[in-house]
Order: C-alpha cells, then sequence, then structure tokens
C-alpha cells in the first residue's frame, strides 16, 4: 500500500487525471441537464464515469488506511480529503433511495445536491503543495487577524456615525440629480458606502456629489482620511500580514517534506539491515 501511495508516481498521476476529469463531467451534466431525454446515452455514460471516479478514491483512501491507518487521521489534509469524498458521495447515495421510492420531491432534491460533486475539485489542494501553502496561508491569516479585523470594525463604525451626523445635509438636500444621496442614510448605508470606499470604487464621483450639497472641506477631508486610513493603511496591514504567513507556512511545510522524506530513507535503511 506504501509503494501505491507514496512511491509510485502513476497512481499520482491518475488519481490527478480523475479529480480534473471529475471537475470536467460535473460541467458538462449540469450543463446538458435540461435537455436530458436529448442526451440520455451520453448522460448515463457520464454517471458510469462518475460512479469509476468515485471508486477510485476511496480506494485510495483504503489504501493510505492500510499504510498508516493512525497517521491517516493525524494529518488534516487526510481528513479533509475524507470528508470531501464522504460528502459528495451523499447524493449518489440518495439517487438510488429516489430510484426505489420513485418520488419527484425528492428527485429535485438529488438533482441540487449532486451540484456537490464539484468539491471534489477541491482534493486538488491535497495534491499541489503550491494550493496547500495558499489555503493554509489564508487560514493562518484568519486567526492572526483578529484583532485587526476587530479594530477595522471599530474604526468604520467610528466613521459610519461621523458620516451620519456630517452628511445630513446632503441627505434632506433638495438639489436634483444627486445620485448617491442615500449613500450615508442610516448606519447600515454608511457601513455599506465606507466598505465600497476601501476598495476606492466610484469614490472621486461620491466626493463630487456629495460636495454639491455639503461644504466641499468637510468632505474632502473626511472622504480623504478615510481612503488614506481605510484602503492603503489597513490594506497595506493586511497584505504585510498575508505575505509574513505565506512565508512561514512555506518554510513549514518544507520542514515536513524534508522530515517526511528523511523518515522515509531510515525506514529503509531499517529494512535493509534486518534483511542482512
Amino acid at each position: 500500500a506504501n509503494w501505491v501511495v507514496e512511491q509510485n508516481p502513476y497512481f499520482g498521476r491518475l488519481v490527478l487525471f480523475v479529480l480534473l476529469a471529475g471537475a470536467v463531467l460535473v460541467g458538462v451534466s449540469t450543463e446538458l441537464s435540461d435537455r436530458a431525454s436529448e442526451f440520455y446515452e451520453f448522460l448515463a455514460i457520464m454517471e458510469i464515469l462518475d460512479t469509476i471516479f468515485l471508486i477510485v478514491f476511496y480506494v485510495e483512501i483504503g489504501l493510505k488506511w492500510l499504510d498508516d491507518f493512525r497517521g491517516y487521521w493525524k494529518d488534516g489534509w487526510n481528513v479533509f480529503d475524507f470528508v470531501v469524498t464522504v460528502g459528495t458521495t451523499i447524493p449518489e447515495l440518495l439517487k438510488y433511495f429516489d430510484a426505489s421510492a420513485g418520488g419527484s420531491e425528492l428527485a429535485r432534491v438529488v438533482q441540487q445536491l449532486r451540484i456537490i460533486r464539484i468539491l471534489r475539485t477541491l482534493k486538488l489542494a491535497v495534491r499541489f503543495g503550491s494550493l496547500r501553502i495558499i489555503v493554509e496561508t489564508i487560514l493562518e491569516v484568519f486567526k492572526t487577524m483578529g484583532f485587526i479585523m476587530f479594530l477595522l470594525f471599530l474604526v468604520i463604525i467610528i466613521f459610519a456615525l461621523i458620516a451620519n451626523a456630517s452628511f445630513e445635509a446632503y441627505e434632506n438636500s433638495e438639489i436634483p440629480d444627486l445620485k448617491y444621496q442615500y449613500a450615508f442614510r442610516d448606519l447600515g448605508m454608511s457601513l455599506r458606502t465606507l466598505f465600497q470606499l476601501l476598495t476606492l470604487d466610484n469614490w472621486v464621483d461620491l466626493t463630487n456629489d456629495i460636495t454639491r450639497a455639503v461644504d466641499p472641506v468637510i468632505a474632502m477631508i473626511f472622504i480623504i482620511l478615510w481612503v488614506l486610513i481605510g484602503a492603503f493603511i489597513f490594506r497595506n496591514v493586511f497584505v504585510g500580514v498575508m505575505v509574513n504567513n505565506f512565508s512561514k507556512v512555506s518554510q513549514s511545510i518544507q520542514t515536513e517534506r524534508r522530515e517526511f522524506r528523511n523518515k522515509r530513507r531510515l525506514e529503509k535503511m531499517r529494512k535493509k539491515l534486518r534483511k542482512e
């Protein structure tokens, strides 16, 4: 089992091909689902292929269990792979229950749930080290950015309250053709507008529109200050944290790979010594 899963490159390529082909099958079958009567034979062939692909995934899991059952569950990526495989199997099982029950309502539910099969594409993250680094970096960023997100939330609330008070004349203005008069109507709309400004989307148009009804100095100071704090300072902080975590995760994965290779070499040496 270890030779097939870890040392045989052809098996890994087979699983990779199955993953990519399965994603294509899901897309094609979804596109042709509205014309199932016209492409009945073609869809039937794709169903058979999809079942074969699912069997390949379970064979891979079974081989990993035979190699090291306890070690399998210690690896978070293996657990993720198992959950995705089992989760995408449920709609396939419901399909057979639907065939035996013959219920149209269940058929609709099964058809909607079968789109979950596309989640198998996430198994690619287990296959490619680069994807693993990106995913683990994002997860690490969420852990380390809690206080930064909390600080951003406080700042955006403060600016939203200031906007509600400062731009009240703009909200109640009777000047015609104001495009963004609703932008600071209440706290919710103010938060939405500030998030839009955080992305620098239409911030110039919004500023020009506000200055038609509000003191231009106040409007310019408020919006430019928010753009500087939100769009530049916090954005650069996010990028900095992301790059820092990317470097840490990359080094950690490389260290794990070296340890794994050394462990395998020691096992091979022990087997040779025992034979001699």
